[in-house]
């Protein structure tokens, strides 16, 4: 007769794996942790079959002595401290029993007989952070919890004495499995228990966690006589043992309640304190990544250049902001931030990338923080998600400008003052951040007085330390740099400029560009493609806006109208700042980069008190603005989407009727409506985006008529299922500006140009920048002379003007470039603007030296040429 010991035998796997080696004629001794008594109520039924020995997993005399005394055949490890969130309390004792134990008892069975064939209960829980789906043998672990690291080494330590000592050593990985002898510290036996005392009026409710969890649960039965079968092989391996379905804790309490005719809604209560401390979490990982790889891999532009230079000439004195001769057109943090940042970690595009990717997790941790209290965890996961699948809004956050500080700043501001409750030291902190946003870029003016009025409405008279706090900062950093800090305020009306902060030096411009009206619309829906949910999100909570008595509270109430008043005054300031002028119309969509935060947390607020049921107007317009979105979105993405669609197949017709063979549409476009190609493909890509809109439509209408007609009306269904769509497919939306820009690392490229430059031209020297638009390279030559007006390139270069005053605002003009050239001591031009410096570099007058090994960017000709002066 075979003998099998099992350890953990009063538990639930070991009640039914004792009944299931009894039926198949197996002597059985059952392992009992030593106590003064052993609860046996699940083996009741078959105490008078089995033997039951007192042992533990943290003694290895006992586990030595009734090896030797039974000698068994089969030995099955079912004992552990098994319960999770347990292990997060206990993670010492968790650490012995669950890990060291396994250890124990694999050196009892090497010592007394290394032939007994031995089974370890491991667990799904060692996957925690899933690697791959599904999960299989070779998936690589990543525990979350002290529980999953413990079963970690008992799974390796099996593994170890197997190969090492040619045990049959087996592990079985088994996914959750339950039963009526579950414990009641297990969710699912929680629930039932619930479930029963509820429904005899014994309870009135049942706190959760988070009901979104899913979870593989089989039947324990089934479970165990696999781990029988994997003793019953040749040869011994590691097995996984599951469904292959997962379902939500919230479908068990649906099914479980239902089953007693109650609604599951009525009576549970999510509990923040039962989630637990590292939930499996992918969506910062995966906004991180793709960020370090755009930090990498983005080509340097004009306005970060000036921020890293500019703050590094700051933050070494060599120029205080305002100073003559450099222009501080954004608020001094703007510069001195980065700049400071450098002198910390030393200068160069490293350190202003990884500031930036820095701000971006932040900003996305903040944005986090503040939906989960005002939205709940399901909310919080859906913004964080936002943000992952936004892979234009990760670039944007990722170089060195100043999009990402704001986000940052501005999540943190929010954060610190939505909803009811906030302590004071929040409140201050709040306003603190909200004054430091304006002295980083005063575009964000409006967000310290918005917040605070909001602020004094919904937390009364504790805001006055918010609108201090705030005003504090702003009025110590004016003081700091008055009057000259006026400039950067000549925007705002009733401000009046003393006559030092006022340039009078006049000029004219070179960039000046005229842009059609198709060019404005086309930076409009662009950003609405870019910012999909921030922007249709709040359009659509506009036209499903409640009822009063339709929100969830007096609280998120307040909180809605003020993000609603907040976002779209930001978004109409930067509007007209932007499509409403000629000089940057497509910055739209990285001006809303600054505060597209608050669009999403607006969706969070307004989505849980939604009119789900909306007159006929307000559907009509619901669906007529989608499918302008549609249309609209079409016509922005008209370069990637055009192209391929003229070439598609069209019939060839002669007087309606349809002739033998095909062409291309781009053949009927340009031969019988004479279009350019341009022209061509913004129609075709308008169309397919109204078509695709229409064919959205039509099939929403379907899935509502048979599933969601009689729960809400059909506007707010098909607005919902867009928002679904748009964040599903962001990535698609975002089109090749949300892919990487270079294959080779632009960071180590700069570094390298730096290396070369700095190895060339030698401290004291006076240098001419002509090396393309971002001035980074700049930041490797530590003590040269350098004209500041250059840093900002060709849009800060006048035609004619006064001189003293063009160089004291930081501008320049023919004459002032004459004269740099004049005096310079060194030359760096890029390729690409050689051909005009090719007369001007006499080899009698000019030494050239090597060209930087690689270029500052991946488009073709950025390398550096360099040139010394002869000085005779």
């Amino acid at each position: 007769m075979p003998t099998a010991l099992v350890t953990g035998i009063t538990g639930q796997d070991g009640s039914y794996l004792a009944e299931l080696l009894l039926k198949k004629g197996y002597r059985v001794i059952g392992v009992a942790r030593r106590s003064s008594t052993v609860n046996t109520q699940r083996i009741q039924n078959i105490l008078d079959d089995i033997t039951i020995v007192q042992g533990d997993l943290q003694d290895q005399g006992s586990l030595l002595s009734f090896l030797e005394e039974y000698q068994p055949t089969e030995v099955y490890n079912l004992a552990a401290q098994s319960f999770v969130p347990t292990s997060w309390n206990q993670p010492a004792l968790t650490g012995d029993v669950t890990a060291l134990g396994v250890t124990r008892l694999l050196e009892a069975i090497r010592f007394v007989n290394p032939k007994i064939r031995f089974y370890q209960a491991s667990s799904s829980e060692m996957f925690g952070k899933v690697m791959e789906v599904p999960q299989k043998e070779s998936t690589p672990l990543y525990p979350r919890s002290p529980y999953g690291v413990a079963k970690v080494y008992g799974h390796w330590i099996t593994v170890n004495y197997r190969e090492s000592f040619n045990m049959f050593a087996t592990s079985g990985i088994l996914f959750n499995h339950e039963s009526p002898r579950r414990g009641l510290e297990f969710v699912t036996r929680k629930i039932t228990d619930a479930v029963a005392k509820i429904k005899l009026g014994k309870a009135s409710e049942l706190r959760l966690g988070n009901l979104e969890a899913q979870r593989d649960w089989g039947f324990a039965g089934d479970y165990v006589e696999a781990m029988w079968l994997m003793l019953q092989q040749e040869h011994p391996d590691n097995y996984v043992i599951g469904t292959g379905e997962t379902h939500a804790v919230r479908e068990f309490c649906e099914i479980a309640f239902a089953r007693v005719d109650l609604d599951y809604k009525e009576f549970v209560v999510q509990d923040e304190k039962f989630y637990r401390p590292a939930e499996v979490e992918l969506r910062l990982l995966a906004y991180l990544i793709q960020s370090i790889i755009f930090a990498h891999t983005t080509g340097s532009g004009l306005d970060e250049g000036a921020y890293l230079l500019k703050g590094l000439l700051f933050a070494t004195g060599e120029y205080r902001p305002f100073d003559p001769g450099i222009s501080t057109n954004k608020a001094p943090l703007a510069f001195l931030i980065p700049g400071y940042a450098q002198l910390l970690f030393g200068a160069g595009l490293r350190t202003g990338r990884y500031l930036a990717v820095f701000f971006g997790v932040m900003a996305v941790i903040g944005t986090w923080v503040a939906s989960r209290r005002i939205g709940g965890k399901w909310l919080a996961a859906g913004a964080v998600w936002v943000f992952a699948l936004s892979p234009v809004v990760i670039k944007t956050y990722s170089v060195g400008v100043t999009q990402s500080t704001i986000a940052c700043l501005l999540a943190w501001v929010l954060a610190f003052s939505l909803g009811e409750g906030r302590p004071p030291w929040q409140l201050i902190l709040s306003g603190f951040l909200a004054g430091l946003m304006m002295l980083v870029r005063q575009n964000m003016l409006p967000v310290l007085p918005l917040v605070a009025l909001y602020a004094f409405w919904q937390h009364g008279w504790k805001a006055l330390g918010l609108l201090i706090s705030g005003l504090a900062i702003v009025i110590a950093v004016h003081l700091t740099y008055w009057p000259e800090i006026l400039q950067i305020w000549s925007w705002v009306p009733l401000v009046t400029l003393p006559a030092q902060a006022s340039y009078t030096g006049g000029g004219t411009p070179i960039w000046l560009p005229q842009i059609v009206l198709a060019s404005r619309a086309l930076s409009v829906f662009q950003s609405i493609r870019y910012h999909f949910i921030a922007l249709s999100g709040s359009i659509i909570s506009l036209l499903l806006w409640p009822r009063f008595s339709g929100w969830k509270s007096r609280a998120d109430f307040r909180m809605g109208l003020f993000l609603m008043l907040f976002f779209w005054g930001l978004i109409y300031m930067h509007a007209m700042a932007s499509v409403g002028l000629d000089y940057c119309v497509f910055c739209f969509s990285n001006y809303i980069s600054f505060f597209n935060i608050a669009g999403i947390l607006l969706l969070v607020v307004i989505v849980k008190s939604w009119n789900w049921h909306p007159s006929k107007l307000y559907q009509g317009l619901l669906i007529v603005v989608l499918l302008i979105i549609f249309t609209g979105i079409g016509f922005s993405a008209f370069e990637g989407i055009g192209a391929p669609l003229l070439k598609l197949p069209a019939p060839r017709m002669r007087d309606l009727r349809i002739l033998p063979g095909f062409v291309t549409w781009w053949d009927i476009l340009s031969g019988k409506f004479h279009l350019s190609k341009n022209l061509a493909m913004k129609y075709a890509s308008t169309f397919f985006g109204f078509f695709t809109g229409s064919l959205t439509l039509l099939l929403g209408y379907m899935i509502w008529r048979r599933v969601w007609r009689n729960k809400v009306r059909f506007g707010a269904f098909f607005a919902s299922m867009v928002l679904a769509i748009g964040l599903i497919t962001s990535p698609v939306l975002h089109g090749s500006t949300g892919r990487k820009e270079c294959p080779s690392d632009i960071i180590l490229a700069n570094e390298q140009i730096g290396s070369h430059l700095s190895g060339i031209i030698p401290r004291g020297s006076s240098v001419y920048w002509d090396g393309g638009l971002s001035a980074v390279p700049l930041l490797y030559l530590p003590g040269v002379k350098i004209f500041p007006a250059q840093i900002n390139s060709a849009y800060s270069f006048l035609s004619n003007g006064d001189t003293a005053q063009l160089i004291k605002f930081g501008f320049w003009n023919e004459e002032l470039a004459a004269e740099w050239k004049a005096t310079a001591d060194y030359f760096i031009i890029e390729d690409e603007r050689y051909d005009s410096w090719k007369e001007f570099f006499n080899p009698d007058q000019f030494d050239e030296f090597q060209r930087s090994p690689v270029g500052t960017s991946c488009s073709d000709q950025s390398q550096l040429r360099i040139f010394r002066r002869i000085r005779k």
